[in-house]
């Protein structure tokens, strides 16, 4: 039970710093004692159903998700970095994944995140459709291909196959051939289109 509790002490914290507001904001707003709420917050002492119903109330979340860490319908994630928020829709990421595999039905090597935030990000400027976040989802494409290019960088000379090309003018030029999947970024993908609850990650580089 205890451990329960502070969980919850941990997601009820996590919360505030998501929406960037002070004790004192979340005590007031929500019509209880500054002692009381920093209690809760400390996990050092049960939580009462009717104080979280009244959070989860004014915040507009699933009081789920304060008790248990979990919401099967969320909309969103947040991404915290030095206490600057970043939301990104999970509609958005199902366009990018959608872009992404018609491009692969017209040639394997334009499946790129890259490419579909891009022909994303022309549509919706000339169409106003379809209604995502273009910023967020280029900077999630950013951070694929960085983690992609991390990957490249120490793996991507295993496996060299070495080729042959006939130049227009008869020479024959030897090469290398690469190919790797890194599944890492698809997996980290995926695994936020499935996330549930409130989902707060933190640096303290």
């Amino acid at each position: 039970m205890n451990e329960q509790i502070k969980q919850i002490a941990e997601r009820l914290r996590g919360l505030r710093d998501v929406l960037d507001l002070t004790p004192e904001e979340v005590a007031e707003s929500c019509q209880m004692s500054l002692e009381a709420y920093l209690e809760m917050e400390s996990g050092n002492k049960d939580i009462s159903v009717s104080a979280l119903q009244q959070i989860a109330r004014k915040y507009d979340v699933s009081l789920d998700v304060l008790m248990f860490g979990e919401e099967p319908k969320m909309s969103s994630y947040f991404l915290t970095r030095k206490g600057a928020g970043v939301s990104v829709e999970r509609t958005g990421l199902k366009w990018l994944w959608v872009m992404a595999l018609l491009l692969m039905g017209i040639r394997q090597r334009f499946f790129c995140f890259a490419y579909a935030g891009g022909l994303l990000a022309v549509l919706h400027s000339i169409t106003g459709w379809p209604d995502i976040e273009i910023g967020q989802l280029l900077a999630l494409a950013a951070v694929l291909h960085a983690t992609e290019g991390l990957l490249v960088w120490l793996s991507g000379h295993y496996h060299a196959l070495p080729v042959y090309l006939k130049e227009p003018d008869g020479t024959i030029t030897g090469g290398f051939f690469l190919q790797m999947t890194w599944p890492l970024p698809l997996i980290m993908l995926f695994q936020l289109l499935l996330v549930t609850g409130i989902f707060v990650v933190k640096s303290y580089v």
